[in-house]
């Protein structure tokens, strides 16, 4: 019994490959500059180098869950093959520590699924998102992964969400499944807006959000257009925050 889930993924954690990518491009156009290229120039190499650094730190993953834990390959993103990229990573059930699954918007506004895996060893985390991947696929896999770590009630229990599983999945029961299990079932965690603390920092930016307000009222030290584009920023993004978290839950 195994799954598999393809979509293009960093080689190393998100915030990790951003940071080197960024650093990558500003460096071969501060290197530009230094030989006093043209400021169309610098900046192709910014664009250039942050292309560059994608194409190194990206890559074309290959996720598969079977009986033994998890193993992940990634090879070259399919516009760069400068350099032959194989990576060949397998995770046993005993490696995963917990799990996290829930929902979220990508930039067009368009919810996706999530599944999030703490490790023990490097990487340490891996994420794997329905974000412009094939939907199906995904959810045949969070069925297999749900099935194999011993939490085959919990698709997206925790969000109040019920991800489609497939029917050669859905009658296989758990116990029958023979697999390098943990001492105990893998601990699946709560989507973000399903805790506590997501409440608590709710409060806290509607505490900040109405101080503001007060003080540009009494001051009037901030101009009107700067007040509305102020607005324009925070109002959406308070609104989906409220929605998540006392709206959305109750559906």
């Amino acid at each position: 019994m195994k799954a598999v889930f393809h979509r293009k993924t960093f080689i190393w954690s998100l915030g990790l490959c951003l940071l080197l990518i960024v650093n990558i491009g500003m460096s071969i156009m501060f290197l530009s500059i230094m030989f006093g290229m043209p400021i169309f120039v610098s900046m192709a190499a910014l664009i250039g180098g942050i292309l560059l650094g994608i194409g190194l730190l990206a890559g074309e993953a290959t996720y598969t869950v079977d009986a033994f834990g998890l193993r992940q390959e990634i090879g070259p993103l399919n516009w760069f093959k400068l350099i032959d990229k194989k990576i060949d990573r397998h995770f046993s059930w005993k490696d995963i520590e917990w799990a996290q699954m829930g929902t979220d918007l990508n930039r067009s506004l368009v919810e996706y699924h999530y599944l999030k895996i703490k490790l023990t060893k490097w990487p340490y985390h891996l994420q794997l998102t329905s974000d412009k991947a094939d939907l199906n696929e995904y959810n045949q896999f969070i069925s297999v992964f749900n099935q194999l770590s011993g939490n085959s009630n919990k698709i997206e229990e925790t969000n109040n969400e019920q991800i489609n599983t497939p029917a050669q999945f859905s009658d296989v029961p758990p116990s029958s499944i023979p697999y390098n299990a943990p001492n105990q079932k893998i601990k699946i965690k709560p989507d973000f807006y399903s805790t506590k603390k997501a409440k608590l920092l709710f409060i806290v930016f509607c505490i900040f959000i109405l101080g503001i307000v007060s003080f540009i009222i009494d001051t009037g030290t901030i101009k009107i257009t700067h007040a509305l584009r102020f607005g324009l920023i925070i109002i959406p993004g308070m609104w989906y925050f409220y929605w998540r978290l006392f709206v959305r839950k109750k559906n």
